[in-house]
């Protein structure tokens, strides 16, 4: 089952900013499992879900601009587009 999945989707790997948070949270936090940890640094890091949306095609760069707008603003954060859009 795992090979078939892996067989149709895209597997992002984590990028340096992320593996950096990720080995932070590995070394502060013994209770969380790995995989936890990854995601954790990976969200803290939202470009890359974005990203992996839109190249993916799960959602047009309008559905992923509109999502973009809405976090900026309910989170109060920037998000730089240009992390997004690059080799998407």
């Amino acid at each position: 089952m795992p090979d078939e999945i892996f067989k149709n989707i895209s597997v992002l790997t984590a990028e340096s900013e992320e593996q950096e948070r990720y080995m932070e949270l590995l070394t502060g936090n013994p209770t969380l499992g790995r995989g936890e940890l990854e995601s954790i640094a990976i969200c803290m890091h939202i470009h890359t879900v974005l990203k992996m949306l839109l190249k993916t095609g799960l959602c047009s760069e309008k559905d992923m601009m509109d999502i973009v707008k809405k976090i900026e603003k309910t989170d109060r954060r920037t998000i730089k587009l240009e992390l997004i859009l690059a080799q998407a």
